[in-house]
């Protein structure tokens, strides 16, 4: 893939995940800070969707990454950041203070989203349902719906 191809992949799945909308070329161009024109983006958009890294949803939407456009970005244009010195201490200490179930909260805070726990095949613990549901791709009550029933049948699962 060449390195504009991946820019603009990276741009949109960042911008995704932030909103939860389809992203625009006009987004990238002017909020995501690509230096390309809207037409070059678009064109890398067009092969990016050919390739089936990104989607549109529908007629004049912008594009959302696929499955294989977040594994891509996964493996090869996410950078993992280490923890900061007071970030390990911290999670050391919340663990020495609370167990495993205490470092799940504190994930789960630190992250705004869920935390699922599994000790063993008999006991789980998930925590941070609250942070997961305010992301706005949970405006959509059907979505909310069907994690609800996951949830629900959970245990059953393991």
């Amino acid at each position: 893939m060449k390195a504009r191809q991946e820019a603009v992949l990276s741009k949109i799945i960042d911008a995704y995940l932030s909103t939860a909308q389809p992203v625009g070329s006009k987004i990238l161009a002017e909020e995501q800070g690509l230096e390309f024109s809207s037409a070059t983006i678009r064109n890398e958009m067009a092969v990016l969707e050919k390739d089936g890294l990104i989607i549109q949803p529908h007629t004049s939407a912008g594009r959302i990454p696929t499955i294989k456009g977040i594994e891509y970005y996964l493996e090869y244009l996410m950078k993992p950041q280490p923890l900061r010195a007071d970030e390990e201490q911290r999670l050391m200490s919340m663990f020495q203070k609370s167990g495993l179930k205490g470092l799940a909260r504190m994930t789960a805070e630190y992250c705004h989203s869920a935390c699922i726990l599994v000790l063993d095949m008999n006991e789980f613990y998930y925590t941070g349902f609250s942070y997961l549901f305010a992301q706005p791709e949970f405006e959509n009550a059907s979505l909310v719906h069907e994690i609800g029933v996951a949830i629900d049948n959970f245990e059953s699962a393991l």
